[in-house]
């Protein structure tokens, strides 16, 4: 990574929107205040993304989220 006037170059000098992804999510397990067994799905959602090179910001104007669950048999 390389570091100028406080800007990452790797991104800047992209001509290409930053972050590249709409959305990433990342999923987990681990044991709650119950001590009972639980997942976990962390989503980060990136409505406005930049592109350097031209200088431009897009954005989503309506986000709709569905998430499907299938709990184990056991």
């Amino acid at each position: 990574m390389v570091i100028k006037n406080g800007r990452n170059m790797e991104i800047y000098s992209g001509n290409r929107l930053y972050p590249s992804e709409l959305f990433t999510y990342h999923t987990g397990a681990g044991i709650n205040n119950e001590g009972r067994h639980v997942l976990y799905l962390s989503l980060q959602i990136y409505p406005v993304r930049y592109n350097p090179i031209d200088n431009k910001l897009v954005y989503v104007e309506d986000v709709n989220i569905t998430i499907s669950y299938n709990p184990s048999r056991f």
